[in-house]
């Protein structure tokens, strides 16, 4: 939360400082000029990355000079309605569901425009699934491995390195899950659903509640291999942080335990060790992975003027540009993963069109929606994707190999 409200507190100083610089009244903007804030911010260069600002990040600063300009309405600072005069073609550029608040950002279309972009979608959003050899490199990276050659739960005892990160990937992997879906199951859900645990059916499946996008919730279904491999988190590493936490803070009324399953373990600081771990934490420890392995896209990077943040250009005018390697594959690859894998051993069962059974999985709200991500994808890379499948037909109880 507190990352999220600094990004919003960063989003508000960019705005402020457009304005001041263009010796703007801030409660007298016009269309033109959050339209000339759009254009600025899509040519614009992160100094941080070096890469021009993704859609997503232009879309979540108008969004948040959207909602501020809605809360000075309400609140009494503006005198205006900055409803009045709206438009169906607001929605031309996806900022959110309150896009009708403010008439000005209808022009922010222009963003997505000159980027020629997938409407909607940023282009590093496109499927990326793991090949075999990659994922099991990225997921020995991230830890020991979890699950043994029979599917199983390998031993796991309180004091041994840190498997957390893994683990979230390995659920990520089998069940299609966000990361910030996988840092939102509860310790509650899990022992209540591990009560109902047997013995002898070793294909047990058993739902769990977590939070999605936009703080909804839905249902999903795990394995009784993944509800073990939750437990077993539960009884050690994140127990280990409990205590942990507790010594810290003797009077035990500065920390209250956490309801959420995953925690900072002990290696995090005094502050943070037994609070809820952010879906950041187990992206960038992923992210990390996957350089390590190797697995990188060459990209171009602009250099900055260090006074004025411009573009820096040569002698002909044109930007000069640095090789920047990025990781090839995110968190968010390991649900797409799933996806391809999934909708290719369906096919081979027999089923030639999983889609609306992938929805559910996946949590879209409809099949085309599903159909849309992955469609294209699957027909161009069959060969991989068919490797994915055969790999996924050969695991045990979801035991990864």
């Amino acid at each position: 939360m507190a990352k999220h409200s600094k990004a919003i507190a960063n989003d508000l100083a960019q705005w402020w400082r457009f304005v001041l610089v263009n010796n703007l009244e801030w409660d007298a903007i016009s269309a033109e000029d959050v339209s000339e804030y759009g254009y600025l911010m899509a040519e614009s260069v992160s100094p941080f990355t070096h890469r021009q600002y993704s859609t997503s990040t232009v879309s979540r600063r108008l969004a948040s000079i959207q909602n501020f300009y809605s809360w000075a309405w309400q609140t009494g600072m503006l005198s205006e309605n900055p409803q009045e005069g709206c438009q169906d073609s607001i929605s031309r550029f996806p900022i959110g569901p309150k896009s009708a608040l403010l008439p000005h950002l209808a022009t922010a279309s222009i963003v997505q425009r000159k980027r020629r972009g997938p409407r909607g979608r940023d282009p590093e959003d496109n499927p990326r699934p793991l090949k075999v050899n990659e994922l099991r490199g990225v997921l020995n990276r991230l830890g020991p491995r979890i699950f043994g050659s029979d599917g199983a739960v390998l031993p796991w005892k309180v004091g041994d390195p840190s498997k957390r990160n893994r683990l979230m990937a390995e659920i990520a992997y089998h069940t299609g899950m966000r990361v910030d879906e996988i840092a939102s199951i509860s310790t509650s859900d899990v022992l209540n659903q591990a009560r109902k645990l047997s013995s002898t059916d070793k294909w047990q499946q058993f739902v769990l509640t977590v939070r999605t996008k936009g703080r909804a919730t839905r249902k999903v279904v795990v394995s009784s291999v993944v509800l073990r491999a939750l437990v077993t988190y539960h009884d050690t590493e994140r127990y280990e942080a409990i205590l942990c936490a507790k010594k810290h803070n003797l009077d035990h009324l500065a920390f209250k335990e956490p309801t959420h399953l995953f925690v900072n373990g002990v290696c995090a600081n005094f502050r943070d060790v037994g609070n809820p771990v952010s879906a950041q934490t187990p992206s960038r420890a992923f992210t990390k992975a996957v350089l390590a392995e190797g697995l990188i896209i060459r990209s171009a990077g602009f250099k900055l003027d260090p006074e004025s943040g411009d573009k820096l250009v040569d002698s002909d005018g044109r930007p000069i540009t640095f090789s920047i390697d990025l990781a090839a594959h995110t968190f968010h690859d390991l649900r797409h993963t799933f996806a391809v894998m999934f909708y290719k051993s369906e096919v081979l069962r027999g089923n030639s069109e999983p889609w609306e059974k992938l929805r559910q999985l996946l949590g879209h709200s409809t099949a085309e929606t599903t159909r849309k991500i992955y469609l294209k994808y699957i027909d161009t890379e069959e060969a991989t994707i068919s490797d994915i499948a055969a790999h996924y037909t050969r695991m045990s109880l979801y035991g990864v190999r």
